[in-house]
């Protein structure tokens, strides 16, 4: 399905893929090798948690990179923050793979581009070489193709800042390699990209009209424009802060427990402090190389704040910009947590030497005092809260029984989900499952589902006429329905549960007669 990517056999009737599937190479091939060496049920942990490292890994680098003199041990409590803050509690918390791959990839992908775009000398086979594979690895990063946007924007910023920060005579030579570079990225990317351009030519018409897109693309941006102003910026609040569970409790509880104990709100606002403090009297180098960064990131996320607001609002009157954007959060919170890092390592640095002046205090004190700050600011992720909780489920012995059974159906059949009545292509369960389906990832066979709609109005029209005919409780025509798009089994789920309507939507009874 990665190699094969432009056409997707499974998908409902077959489709144009929407979605950068052979992005995903990369980390199917991590899978597939994790597979023979550990429990099919700890691979997809053990993936997070090791990428979680190689991003505190990579944040440390960059950090230590940009500033030679910062002390090691202050680079690192900046890396724990990267890990730690709350902006990427509430992505990684609700694991989705392309968000916690640009998590990994972003500090390595820019700590190696400032790296070859600063140094005076040309650039070796070996710099190249590692140029080239480090965002070879990146590329699952962008299966949500607007990462690679974001991507494209920060190395576009961090170019500015650059050429910023340096004499008017490095500005030939900057602009050259910064083209060069990009070029490298391009054709790095262009396995997937290619794909994704014929997509651009034949597809978004579909994605734009699709009924699910229409009523919420709307909404998804509003939410993103609540948690606007400067407090949610400050403190990394998104649109999933308010996020509900299937049994309509708040997904992070704990976390809105803790930010309203005494604990939690002097924590977090010292973290802020440290943040404030380290923008404003770091390095005046560093600060110019970030500040264009921090200029978008603002522009991007403080969407209800004044004057701030109206120039998103007027960006969001273009219909392919509110369509791509119209959730800023997730595309930024990762670029925000990064800048907010760097800034947190240098405000401890101008605290650290702010009191040397009149004391000589130890770095290892410091330390375990900005240690104990993190701890008690992220607490509850110590409590077994950095995950949800709703992402601990296992998966019924039922179902791995449905799969056995479709490895021995042949392989052009095509089955449809019941009940699969609502428009917004999102399941819930009551066995735990939430999300936009799973059956298609253990049977090979085509399956026809609302999750597909967006990407094809074939899918959606099938899906009106079956709920007419469902609804008429006419039995012909849905024999009719079901022989004209050829469907061959019907997999009734009664644990499926609705998703915005009541019980009796679903029809259960109905359909089983």
């Amino acid at each position: 399905r990665a190699f094969f990517s432009v056409w997707q056999e499974y998908q409902s009737f077959g489709l144009v893929s929407g979605l950068a599937h052979s992005a995903d190479i990369v980390r199917s091939i991590t899978v597939a090798l994790l597979s023979f060496i550990l429990p099919n049920h700890f691979v997809r942990f053990f993936l997070h948690i090791f990428l979680m490292y190689a991003g505190g890994l990579g944040i440390l680098r960059l950090i230590c990179s940009m500033n030679k003199k910062i002390n090691p041990m202050f680079a690192f409590l900046g890396s724990l923050f990267y890990l730690v803050n709350f902006g990427t509690v509430q992505i990684l918390a609700l694991p989705y793979d392309p968000f916690t791959w640009f998590f990994a990839s972003l500090p390595w992908l820019m700590y190696i581009y400032i790296k070859l775009l600063s140094q005076s000398s040309s650039i070796s086979k070996k710099d190249l070489g590692a140029f080239f594979i480090i965002n070879f690895l990146a590329s699952p990063s962008f299966y949500v193709q607007t990462q690679f946007l974001v991507y494209g924007i920060s190395l576009g910023l961090l170019s500015i800042g650059i050429l910023w920060s340096k004499s008017i005579n490095d500005l030939p030579q900057i602009v050259k390699r910064s083209i060069s570079l990009m070029s490298v990225i391009i054709l790095v990317n262009l396995f997937w990209l290619l794909p994704q351009f014929y997509f651009l030519k034949n597809g978004p018409d579909t994605v734009k009209l699709a009924k699910s897109n229409i009523l919420s693309t709307d909404d998804t941006y509003y939410q993103n424009m609540e948690k606007g102003t400067i407090d949610n910026f400050l403190t990394f609040k998104g649109l999933y802060y308010d996020l509900h569970s299937p049994d309509q409790q708040y997904v992070f509880a704990p976390w809105k427990d803790h930010f309203k104990s005494y604990m939690g709100q002097i924590a977090q606002w010292t973290t802020v402090a440290i943040i404030v403090l380290g923008f404003i009297f770091s390095k005046r180098k560093l600060k110019i190389v970030l500040l264009p960064l921090t200029i978008i990131v603002a522009l991007a996320l403080l969407t209800n704040t004044f004057f701030i607001a109206q120039i998103n609002t007027l960006l969001h009157t273009i219909p392919l910009f509110h369509q791509i954007f119209r959730s800023p959060f997730t595309k930024f919170i990762i670029l925000h947590s990064l800048l907010a890092s760097c800034f947190f390592t240098y405000g401890i640095a101008f605290i650290n030497e702010l009191i040397s002046k009149r004391y000589k205090p130890s770095v290892y004190i410091a330390s375990s005092i900005i240690g104990i700050l993190l701890i008690a600011y992220t607490l509850p992720s110590f409590q077994g809260n950095y995950f949800a909780k709703e992402m601990k489920v296992a998966v019924p012995q039922e179902y791995l029984d449905l799969f056995d059974y479709f490895k021995e159906k042949p392989k052009d059949i095509r089955i449809a989900l019941l009940p699969d009545s609502t428009i917004w292509g999102w399941f819930n369960y009551d066995w735990g499952y939430t999300g936009s389906g799973f059956l298609w990832y253990g049977i090979e066979q085509p399956i026809v589902s609302r999750t597909f709609d967006v990407w094809s109005h074939f899918s959606e029209s099938y899906h009106w006429e079956l709920k007419y005919a469902i609804e008429r409780n006419d039995e012909k025509l849905f024999q009719r329905v079901l022989d004209k798009y050829r469907i061959d089994y019907l997999i009734l789920d009664n644990s499926v549960l609705p998703i915005a309507s009541s019980p009796k939507n679903l029809q259960k009874d109905r359909l089983q007669e």
